[in-house]
């Protein structure tokens, strides 16, 4: 089977060195994925994290980002 595109672009996002870029950026501030890249020290530890407790119906389903993933022809 061959690699779409799109897998190569989600190996990649996934990928070491690409979570480091992330990492690094002072711009995006998020937690990388991929085990061994530690976030930027700007971010607080997961385990000092608050978060308000929500359930799935507030939350909503997700058909409003599908309607607009499909506008913008990525599904």
């Amino acid at each position: 089977m061959a690699i779409t595109a799109r897998e190569n672009v989600l190996a990649y996002i996934v990928s070491k060195h690409a979570q480091q870029l992330m990492a690094n950026s002072h711009v995006e501030f998020e937690y990388p994925l991929h085990a061994g890249v530690v976030p930027d020290p700007i971010l607080k530890p997961f385990a000092k994290l608050n978060p308000p407790a929500l359930t799935i119906q507030q939350l909503g389903d997700d058909s409003q980002a599908g309607k607009l993933l499909r506008q913008a022809s990525l599904l």
